[in-house]
């Protein structure tokens, strides 16, 4: 391969102008196919989800109203101010919200579609009762007391100020034989520690005022919930200075932390922006260079934007968000290169211009392509997973670094071959500063710490454990954590697991004495399953069957003369009589209209239905998962937590099989480049114990593996693999060549360069305060400061002991 771009770099001295002409077409012929692609931002992508994963979080987002925000109006001075302010937000709402963004923002219960629905149950008794309605009132009217004292009931209620919304359903159900059902429906209400006036909802104390309104935009979709919720914001801060505005819900979650996420990055970017510069310019003391270290990374980036169009029109945003960390791997490549050219022009000061820059490209061809090759198949391992982020991140990766490593090996050769350096006493000097490292890593008492220190990080690494819950990595304020926790308690949800079950009419209503029997076990705290409400044809044909046995063994005449001697009109539950009489024919899902589109909306669909079962803990949950899904054929039974533990075992999984494929991959290469099994060892050592090492001290620092910074530690694992090539590469060199040249010096100056911008680049996220930006910054400053570490100690000392001990290496490297 070295005398391929020799070659190359021969012909494109002698035709400057059509190599000229070939870059501007290619680079042409990229922008054209990278303009093709679309963004999106979908946090699912990264996650190895299926579409039972999918599903789930559809039935998580419409069952657990994910999409609903609570405004909570909070004052000191009083009910009345409350309520003011309160009417005063909707009339600055309906004039701000032009797009009509706010669908519905009612401060007041409606009391007009709560007696709808009830009237509508009610009027639909006979397709809602079962065995033990019946077997309760069958009880009940053979005591011909209670049908009088039942009458009495009636006259004292409909006396009283509720009378006129509780006559329609007495006029249906004088007996009670609905009782049960009228409990279903409480079911479906928030138990909420509340009390309404005027039908405001005010907690108990009278200070806060709750008003619920739903995003149009789903709990996911950040850019446009942050819109809102801006708006939502800024009408608040204009209600008034004695009333706080306090926004709650999932959807303000996600804004809060995507605006965490935009604070961090901008001020870690505004750090390590200057930070890098200033480390660079120190170190080259060049502009020139800057420039082409921007100009290959940069050729980098563009070829993988071009190369992914050809996978497909469309790129997850998070690639390029964590594109990053790939160039900090890719700007090895040129830093290298020009910290190389730098250490030729001090060491060989009359070579002329020409000569210089193919002598740094026949020492760097070998050692930058084994660590390109190495570094482009580990990521290329990424492909085969389920995660589509994680497929377009392989190529990506993949293609950014060919890009670059083409770019330095072909043109950075004729950009930098002239550059003049200034050579200063102190670099004239920087192979002496390296014989005190030299006899450090060759001592004896070196190598007994570092295998005793390995020996207890291997130890530490066997606890180190990898977060699977999903939410630590949600930023809250500690306001928000507060309102949260105060809602939750205001809706009675302090305790317990809630597990859907999304199924057909049929297998809920199947289910249901599965159910019963958990409930009795102590297992289901409550259970709200929309089948009870939403009968399938065969359980309506059923109960009306049912129903007629029931009214033809008994005399509803009687009932009725009853209540006209307790006073009652011959009309007076003339809604009753018909209900009996009348036939009742099967009903369809449109036919519940008025009960899916209102408190059953998100648990019924036209295909299927969803139970809301609660649960006292995760534990307990997990046992009503089994079971029930033992017997589901065609539905499935989750939790949140359980499914994004899945999803996170998964993910794991996945990058254990990373981990060995990169180890096997990177060892062949390793082993087929260097031509014999010792040189191999020599510089695959190195990760193997740096890995042990991050983990120990990832266990004594108390920094945990999630979904987010585990993937960072694969690209860890491709920084170690080139610092160890070129290590192991100038060992040899200096080898072959003689002490004089110390070619190694070269390589550990560009490592340590390579190494400081890394941890300048992702460690300055140790400021942020979002966990899942933060734990990047800790895995990055425990995993960069490791691996280097492990190239500077590791292969100088295994090449001193092999060179000692091994004759067969020592004749081959004599050839």
């Amino acid at each position: 391969m070295e005398h391929l771009f020799l070659h190359i770099f021969v012909w494109v001295q002698q035709h400057r102008r059509w190599s000229g002409v070939l870059l501007t077409l290619l680079i042409g012929g990229c922008l054209l196919l990278a303009s093709r692609l679309q963004f999106k931002e979908e946090i699912t992508d990264f996650l190895p989800v299926d579409e039972h994963y999918r599903q789930s979080m559809k039935i998580y987002q419409e069952v657990a109203s994910a999409n609903k925000i609570v405004i909570q109006f909070k004052s000191e001075n009083g009910k009345d101010s409350i309520i003011s302010a309160v009417e005063r937000y909707g009339e600055i709402l309906a004039q701000k919200d032009t797009i009509g963004w706010i669908a519905e923002y009612e401060p007041q219960v409606d009391y007009t579609r709560i007696q709808e629905v009830t009237e509508f149950v009610y009027g639909r008794l006979p397709y809602l009762l079962d065995e033990s309605d019946y077997q309760r009132m069958d009880s009940l009217l053979k005591d011909s007391a209670y049908v009088r004292q039942r009458f009495d009931w009636i006259r004292t209620q409909l006396g009283s100020m509720t009378g006129s919304f509780l006559m329609p359903v007495l006029q249906l159900d004088p007996m009670g034989m609905g009782n049960r059902i009228g409990e279903l429906l409480r079911d479906y209400q928030p138990e909420m520690n509340y009390r309404q006036e005027d039908g405001y909802i005010l907690t108990s104390d009278g200070k806060s005022c709750l008003v619920t309104v739903e995003s149009p935009f789903g709990s996911s979709e950040t850019n446009q919930n942050g819109r809102l919720v801006e708006l939502l914001e800024q009408i608040g801060e204009e209600v008034g200075a004695d009333v706080d505005v306090h926004l709650i819900g999932a959807p303000v979650i996600a804004v809060s932390n995507a605006r965490q996420i935009q604070h961090d990055t901008i001020l870690a970017l505004t750090i390590s922006v200057v930070l890098i510069l200033l480390l660079l310019l120190g170190s080259f003391r060049s502009l020139r260079s800057l420039w082409h270290i921007m100009l290959s990374t940069g050729f980098g980036f563009l070829i993988a934007l071009a190369g992914l169009s050809l996978w497909g029109n469309q790129l997850s945003l998070i690639v390029i968000g964590i594109s990053s960390v790939i160039i900090g791997i890719a700007v090895n490549y040129p830093l290298h290169f020009i910290c190389h050219s730098q250490h030729i022009s001090r060491t060989e000061l009359g070579l002329p211009t020409e000569q210089r820059g193919r002598r740094v490209l026949s020492d760097l061809v070998q050692p930058l392509l084994i660590g390109n090759i190495t570094t482009v198949a580990a990521f290329l391992t990424l492909v085969p997973l389920e995660a589509v982020a994680i497929r377009q991140l392989g190529l990506f990766s993949a293609f950014m670094l060919v890009g670059t490593i083409l770019f330095v090996l072909l043109v950075m050769p004729h950009c930098t071959s002239g550059t003049s350096v200034k050579v200063t006493e102190k670099q004239e000097e920087s192979g002496k500063s390296n014989a005190f490292v030299d006899r450090l890593v060759t001592h004896p008492v070196t190598m007994l710490a570092l295998l005793l220190i390995t020996a207890g990080f291997g130890w530490l690494s066997l606890h180190t454990t990898f977060d699977s819950d999903v939410s630590h990595l949600n930023y809250m304020t500690e306001e928000q954590r507060s309102d949260m926790n105060q809602l939750a308690a205001l809706q009675g949800q302090t305790s317990g697991t809630v597990v859907y079950v999304a199924a057909s009419s049929e297998e809920l209503e199947s289910l249901q004495p599965v159910l019963d029997s958990l409930s009795s076990e102590k297992l289901l705290i409550n259970q709200v399953n929309p089948a009870l409400l939403l009968p399938s044809c065969s359980k309506q044909e059923y109960r009306l069957q049912c129903w007629k046995d029931f009214w033809r063994s008994h005399d509803y005449f009687s009932l009725l003369s009853e209540s006209r001697n307790q006073g009652f009109s011959e009309e007076a539950f003339e809604p009753f009589q018909l209900l009996i009489e009348e036939d009742h024919p099967l009903l369809s899902y449109t036919d519940f209209y008025p009960l899916t589109s209102t408190i059953l909306t998100g648990y019924a669909s036209s295909d299927a239905m969803v139970a809301r079962l609660t649960v006292s803990d995760p534990e307990a949950a997990s046992k009503v998962e089994e079971t029930l899904n033992a017997r589901l054929q065609q539905g499935r039974a989750f939790d949140l937590h359980s499914t994004n533990s899945r999803i996170a075992n998964a993910l794991t999984d996945n990058f254990n099989y990373i981990g060995f494929a990169c180890a096997f991959i990177v060892f062949l290469f390793l082993w087929i480049s260097f031509g014999r099994i010792e040189l191999a060892l020599l510089a695959f050592t190195p990760m193997a114990v740096g890995w042990i090492w991050i983990l120990g001290l990832m266990q004594i620092f108390g920094v945990q593996f999630n979904i987010v910074n585990i993937i960072l530690a694969t690209f860890i694992f491709g920084q170690g693999d080139d610092y160890t090539i070129f290590i192991t590469e100038g060992l040899l060199k200096d080898y072959k060549q003689g002490s004089g040249h110390r070619v190694l010096i070269s390589y550990q100056r560009s490592i340590l360069l390579s190494a400081a911008i890394m941890l300048v680049g992702i460690g300055s996220l140790i400021f942020a305060k979002h966990p899942a930006m933060h734990s990047l910054a800790e895995v990055t400053i425990v995993g960069m400061s490791v691996v280097v570490l492990m190239a500077w100690l590791i292969p100088p000392m295994l090449f001193h002991w092999l060179i000692k001990i091994d004759k067969p290496l020592r004749n081959y490297l004599n050839k």
